[in-house]
């Protein structure tokens, strides 16, 4: 190995390391969130980190969505066919939940710290 080599693969490791210690420093936060859509108008944000229950009461009908374990599922839908119900439930990446009756999509998103909304506008 000549000395030019080694003078080159010294400087890939570091670049590396400045550029991974830059991403732990400066990255996104990777907390999950789920939100709730009607018409594309976003009606509630929550972290998939905390457990709970959430009624979705909109003008469309009633849906009711449970956040457990780091995954949102849709448990109740007043909808006539109920599908909903019965998709996967949403953990992020690029999987959804779509009530087409009611309008709602509900949907994973990482990333920067975002408002942990309570309740839902209509």
């Amino acid at each position: 190995m000549k000395k030019k080599d080694l003078i080159l693969i010294v400087s890939i490791l570091a670049v590396a390391a400045v550029l991974g210690i830059g991403f732990l420093l400066f990255g996104r936060s990777g907390q999950t969130y789920v939100t709730a859509s009607v018409d594309g108008k976003e009606i509630g944000r929550w972290p998939l980190a905390k457990d709970r229950e959430i009624d979705l009461d909109t003008d469309y009908g009633h849906n009711h969505l449970s956040i457990s374990g780091g995954e949102a599922k849709m448990t109740e839908a007043d909808c006539p066919d109920g599908l909903c119900k019965y998709q996967d439930a949403v953990k992020g990446g690029d999987n959804l939940i779509i009530c087409l009756p009611h309008h709602l999509v509900i949907e994973a998103s990482g990333g920067a710290e975002q408002a942990d909304t309570d309740t839902v506008a209509k």
